[in-house]
């Protein structure tokens, strides 16, 4: 099941093309099969699960814009990025902890947990990270708890004393024990995941998940809310990544709507550019990852930010290691800014949506800013999918 679906008594999520269900009836995907458990436990007409999840996308974006994509009325917020921190410099050379933890995922993630306890009646939170059980970046053999966001996470929930569920410290010795004989260990990776660990499978894997949330639910609906020694306003930052101040953000993206909560960016033109819904992915299944692709020299797009005056804007686009695109970003009249470049490239062989640097852009007062992207290579595809634009002059809306 993809994000964008919201889910209550017999709701969307339930439905085709959102889940699929097995023969006994129960729904694929860990977030609905805990909500069907959540509902025979406490069954409850407004029972809500409100799907944010976006493919192969990083907390950079959310962190935006908390506000858009975090409900004011949520009860509990399971954050969950699939071990996307990827604590890793070069290629096999790890991150230090304290690296990690400067790095734009986890101040993000900071971001996005500051803003929910900043809240009047701030939610639970839990954190949620699938373990990667195979070695592929350091060599061979069991991942190293200090190479994933196993640490990291830990370190951010005991910082904000929130809740945070371990696949790893759940199964680790059920995975890896002492004496191993693959066809021995009932709870071998490959029998509940797939692609070499990266992803649950929709038998076995999902419903183990599902269990653990549950449980963590049992146990949050039981307990007292702690009391806080202190206000987040004045508690330190974890993270040391510059750039703590935030203003008032638009998050625009070709992704999910969310039920109309995010809008599209506002194309005003394009040349060589070609909007894609669907695309197929290296097992030769379609999955939904909507945007704008480019992949000729000089092909130009122009997008609107819909914000006058003095602005930060940042491009959502994707990147990956099987292109070598750039594009130019450059401001029409009235609107300036300094030209800026982007490369779709990187060494990682997971492809992920990824913020640009904030470039800053000034228009006339009563006049938005016009963006024009521009292809400065070729037979490299280049995909845009999102757009933030922040007013530095005002206040970000945390609460």
């Amino acid at each position: 099941m993809r994000g964008g679906c919201q889910e209550w008594q017999g709701g969307k999520c339930t439905q085709p093309p959102y889940t699929d269900r097995d023969a006994d009836g129960s729904p694929h995907g860990w977030l609905l099969q805990t909500l069907e458990a959540l509902n025979r436990t406490w069954p409850h007409p407004q029972n809500r699960l409100v799907n944010r999840g976006m493919m192969a996308t990083g907390p950079e974006l959310v962190a935006k814009c908390p506000m858009t994509y975090i409900p004011k009325e949520a009860d509990a917020v399971i954050i969950s990025f699939a071990d996307m921190c990827s604590a890793v410099k070069t290629w096999g050379v790890a991150e230090t902890l304290r690296e990690t933890l400067n790095s734009t995922f986890v101040w993000s993630l900071e971001v996005i947990v500051r803003t929910l306890l900043r809240r009047r009646d701030p939610p639970t939170i839990v954190f949620f990270n699938l373990f990667k059980w195979q070695e592929r970046l350091y060599g061979e053999g069991p991942s190293k708890f200090a190479q994933s966001c196993d640490a990291v996470i830990a370190e951010l929930a005991q910082f904000y004393h929130v809740s945070t569920i371990s696949m790893r410290n759940s199964l680790w010795h059920l995975v890896h024990p002492a004496h191993e004989k693959t066809e021995h260990i009932p709870f071998r990776f490959e029998t509940w995941t797939i692609e070499n660990g990266l992803h649950f499978d929709l038998r076995r894997g999902d419903r183990m998940v599902a269990e653990l949330l549950y449980y963590w639910l049992q146990s949050a609906a039981s307990a007292d809310r702690p009391l806080n020694l202190q206000s987040v306003d004045q508690m330190q930052w974890l993270s040391e990544y510059p750039g703590q101040r935030r203003g008032r953000s638009s998050c625009y993206s070709f992704d999910d709507s969310f039920g109309g909560s995010v809008a599209e960016p506002q194309i005003l033109g394009t040349s060589g550019w070609t909007k894609v819904d669907w695309v197929r992915a290296a097992g030769g299944e379609k999955k939904k990852k909507p945007g704008y692709v480019a992949s000729q020299k000089g092909a130009e797009l122009r997008i609107d930010t819909r914000q006058a005056g003095l602005q930060h804007v940042s491009i959502g686009y994707l990147q990956t290691y099987s292109s070598s695109a750039m594009v130019q970003i450059e401001c029409e009249a009235p609107c300036s800014c300094t030209a800026e470049e982007l490369r779709a490239h990187t060494s990682s062989r997971t492809s992920t949506t990824a913020m640009s640097p904030k470039l800053r852009a000034v228009a006339p007062a009563g006049t938005t800013c016009t963006l024009r992207l521009r292809m400065l290579t070729d037979q490299q595809p280049f995909k845009l999918i999102a757009i933030h634009v922040e007013d530095p002059t005002g206040a970000a809306e945390d609460v």
